[in-house]
């Protein structure tokens, strides 16, 4: 408990920390959308949504430390605690299937991969969100939107760069690479996770190739 109380001392108010989270999810979802749109490019998107991932996980830390007593204490349940309590699960879920695929991880189910998965629990919890909202929601007042509430969600933003830049030079040593499109793992895991003819390694989505001339085209 003593972590707890520590960690409800050093977050931003709790309004602010309840905004930053709808923020940084709202931005997670655009970013992760639009990389499979090809639009923008998709070193950029990739290099976005695992930020604002990384300092959803943060934010989350906090969250989580506020309403521990409240979950646990059955008494002070109310009839939206199961939906906070799903989309909770929902949340993490996703976040670590994310961080797992980020660093080169996959656990395929059937035709399913990791990033299925997490583009799946990531959809999941936008339906599950609104729900919450609408029992949840309260507008920030200014005393939430302090120079310190800045500077603190500003930190974890910060942090959560410097966490995914870590974890680009982790995979980069293991010899594990993601495709800037969102595509499979290569390097140690290409062959256990190619093997039994699955999925091609690369797959292109809302690409625009070139046409080509059939009479001069040749292999």
């Amino acid at each position: 408990m003593r972590g707890s109380s520590r960690l409800r001392r050093l977050a931003p108010p709790p309004r602010a920390v309840d905004w930053a989270i709808l923020v940084a999810v709202a931005s997670a979802v655009a970013t992760g959308l639009l990389a499979w749109t090809g639009w923008l490019p998709p070193a950029l998107l990739v290099d976005l949504h695992g930020v604002v991932g990384l300092t959803i996980a943060g934010l989350l830390v906090f969250k989580f430390a506020r309403v521990a007593r409240r979950v646990l204490d059955r008494g002070q349940w109310d009839r939206a605690t199961p939906i906070s309590v799903l989309l909770g699960i929902v949340a993490v879920a996703a976040l670590v299937s994310g961080v797992f695929w980020g660093v080169g991880g996959n656990v395929p189910i059937g035709p399913w991969t990791t990033l299925n998965a997490h583009v799946g629990l990531g959809l999941l919890a936008i339906p599950i969100l609104l729900v919450h909202l609408r029992a949840r929601l309260r507008l920030p007042s200014r005393t939430d939107a302090s120079r310190r509430s800045a500077l603190r969600i500003g930190g974890l933003l910060v942090a959560g760069t410097l966490v995914w830049r870590l974890s680009e030079a982790v995979t980069a040593v293991r010899g594990v690479t993601i495709r800037d499109t969102g595509s499979k793992p290569t390097g140690e895991l290409y062959d256990t996770e190619t093997e039994g003819g699955s999925f091609p390694v690369t797959s292109w989505v809302a690409d625009d190739p070139e046409p080509i001339d059939r009479a001069e085209w040749t292999l």
